[in-house]
């Protein structure tokens, strides 16, 4: 993962010419960013890998991490920092060993076959414990790649030696198992070694072509490195993984990283782990994008869906609490008098409004928006979080659906689950302000406060485009400059938590 967040739009103040220069030359070689707001951090990184070289002047250690191929990799080694440990993200984990590992078998019945890769490794735990899990649901002599940008922590990688630190997700009966304890080391045991390492810029064009090493894969794992790169390298980077992976092979992102460009030929698939995807053939792919010009903002539907666990229950669980009254009788203009009646803040009435217009049959998506809504303000959020899984099993691509699950969701303090669903909005339409505030707010609570700053920053430019005096579109009336106001202190609040760490 990478020290240095994204921020396209910030003016770095580099105490040094030198340090401008270098960080110019990542970003030009990796898609690396370097914002002000973490400049000093970046700053000490490079000094630290100034005495690894021997350097004490910045403008001369510019010029060798431009010539040297040693004194660059000193460079990245320090801007980027390998934050891993074995079987990280559970329900990941999970989620490979019981529901895609059997996807595979149908393209590999035999077991044999299956081919992996793990994009910035670090030093290994994550492609060792990939193999680890393939082996154990059924997969014969995986073919597992890791790679990474530093060739310093790939050494470490294949010397398969570890500290406590990368055991923290490891139980003691694991530990013994997969381990040899010597010391205050942990060797890993040889028969979970097969692991091929190699060091690749994601950035380059070293993968996804036919013949290459990196190309007809089941399984990509790319997590927590895209969303530190620029925009356009990241763009670039999704299509090359694209490429690399076979018909019906699947991509797997952190929950905080970019989504992919719905060009891609890549079908999203919701998982109680978070978004997947999943590479679709290329007729199949046209035949969605067809439809999707004829019918905006079309997401796929699950393939999937695992038994949602007691301490991470989707707000979708709870669909059949909404209940419906037998008698009906829908009032003259229903959805007038429900737009109406939420607009006066009478929820009580929008309330029986929409129900009434709901057992009818006669509803539309804005419907359970709105009864949704109103259960919410009135405080009664299990009603709102039910009639919110309602509305989206019947209207899955309803983008504001997906912000009111968040808002709920962070009600209940599951961030993890408002960030998702926020995300999920944002597949549906990227246009939606008050999806990336959602989003900044989920992550600022889980203390990923790179990303929260991204999502903010976004929020802050599409609300600075619209009159304060402007309602904001899926924000339940909201005004421009109402929201503009909670973002910026929401970005207040941020700097002064990055200048604590700092």
């Amino acid at each position: 993962m990478i020290v240095n967040p994204a921020g396209d739009t910030d003016v770095v103040r580099w105490s040094e010419p030198g340090f401008a220069r270098i960080a110019q030359l990542a970003s030009l070689r990796a898609g690396l960013t370097f914002p002000e707001n973490r400049r000093e951090i970046t700053e000490s990184a490079l000094r630290r890998a100034m005495v690894h070289t021997g350097e004490n002047d910045a403008g001369a250690f510019a010029e060798r991490v431009a010539r040297e191929p040693e004194a660059y990799a000193a460079a990245l080694t320090e801007l980027t920092v390998g934050e891993t440990y074995f079987f990280r993200d559970p329900a990941q984990w999970d989620l490979i060993r019981k529901e895609i590992v059997p996807e595979l078998m149908r393209a590999h019945p035999d077991g044999h076959g299956v081919r992996v890769w793990s994009a910035g490794c670090a030093s290994g735990e994550e492609a060792y414990t990939l193999g680890i899990v393939l082996r154990e649901a059924g997969c014969i002599d995986p073919t597992v790649v890791g790679t990474d940008l530093c060739e310093h922590r790939l050494g470490r990688a294949a010397r398969a030696v570890y500290t406590k630190w990368s055991m923290r997700g490891v139980e003691e009966t694991s530990r013994r198992h997969y381990f040899r304890e010597k010391a205050q080391y942990f060797h890993l045991l040889p028969e979970f070694r097969d692991v091929r390492f190699r060091s690749l810029n994601l950035a380059s064009s070293d993968y996804g072509n036919a013949g290459q090493e990196l190309s007809e894969l089941d399984v990509i794992l790319c997590r927590n490195v895209l969303i530190y790169i620029d925009p356009e390298t990241c763009a670039s980077i999704f299509a090359r993984l694209t490429a690399a992976l076979r018909e019906g092979g699947w991509l797997m992102v952190a929950a905080s990283d970019p989504q992919p460009s719905s060009d891609l030929p890549l079908e999203v698939v919701l998982t109680d782990a978070g978004l997947l995807y999943r590479k679709t053939s290329t007729p199949a792919h046209a035949a969605r994008k067809a439809a999707t010009a004829a019918t905006p903002h079309v997401v796929s539907r699950p393939l999937f869906r695992r038994t949602p666990r007691a301490s991470h229950t989707p707000v979708r669980a709870h669909a059949r609490i909404v209940a419906l009254p037998t008698r009906v009788t829908p009032p003259v203009n229903d959805a007038a008098q429900l737009t109406r009646a939420y607009g006066a803040a009478d929820y009580r009435r929008a309330v029986e409004v929409a129900n009434a217009i709901i057992a009818a049959g006669d509803d539309t998506a804005s419907t359970w928006v709105l009864l949704a809504r109103s259960y919410a303000n009135r405080g009664d959020l299990t009603l709102a979080a039910g009639t919110c899984a309602s509305g989206l099993t019947r209207y899955p691509q309803t983008a504001e659906l997906h912000v009111v699950e968040s808002a709920l969701e962070s009600q209940g303090e599951r961030f993890n689950a408002a960030a998702d669903a926020a995300r999920r909005a944002l597949y549906l339409d990227r246009t939606l302000a008050v999806a990336q505030l959602a989003l900044g707010t989920a992550l600022l609570r889980i203390g990923d406060t790179i990303a929260a700053d991204r999502a903010l920053r976004a929020c802050e430019r599409m609300l600075g485009a619209q009159s304060a005096h402007e309602s904001v579109p899926a924000s339940g009336g909201a005004l421009a400059g109402d929201l503009l106001s909670v973002v910026r202190a929401h970005r207040a609040l941020l700097t002064e938590r990055t200048s604590d760490v700092a």
